[in-house]
């Protein structure tokens, strides 16, 4: 809801070509989030016990699952005009928001209560980009 409410504000303050270089900026900075992550999981796995790793993993996943929220939720609200091309935003910001669901789901403490969490948002946040 939060996002929502914070991107519908910014689109009625900010500029489009202040727009374009926002939805740049959170898109380069959730896909520099997994690189680095994609980098130095097994670091952070090795160097500190596997709870603080799987700790570390979950949360640079998330944080680089709501900057691709971000930029889809940006783009709903930009892209006006064509309801294919909205509907199709819509879809991958579902499969996004899933994304950013399975990620804590694989937060140690999330991942001891209920492992399923973590497994069935990669799974829906899959399928829901996959349709987009």
């Amino acid at each position: 809801f939060f996002f929502f409410f914070f991107f519908s504000l910014m689109n009625f303050f900010i500029k489009k070509k202040q727009k374009k270089l926002w939805g740049f900026g959170f898109f380069q900075f959730g896909g520099g989030v997994f690189v680095f992550l994609f980098c130095f999981a097994f670091y952070f796995i090795d160097t500190f016990n596997e709870s603080n790793g799987f700790f570390y993993a979950a949360l640079f996943y998330t944080i680089g699952s709501c900057g691709f929220l971000n930029v889809d939720i940006q783009e709903f609200f930009t892209f006006t005009s064509d309801i294919n091309l909205r509907i199709n935003i819509a879809a991958s910001a579902t499969g996004s928001f899933f994304y950013v669901v399975g990620s804590i789901g694989f937060f140690p403490a999330i991942l001891d209560y209920n492992a399923d969490i973590g497994l069935y948002g990669f799974i829906l946040g899959s399928f829901f980009i996959g349709v987009s």
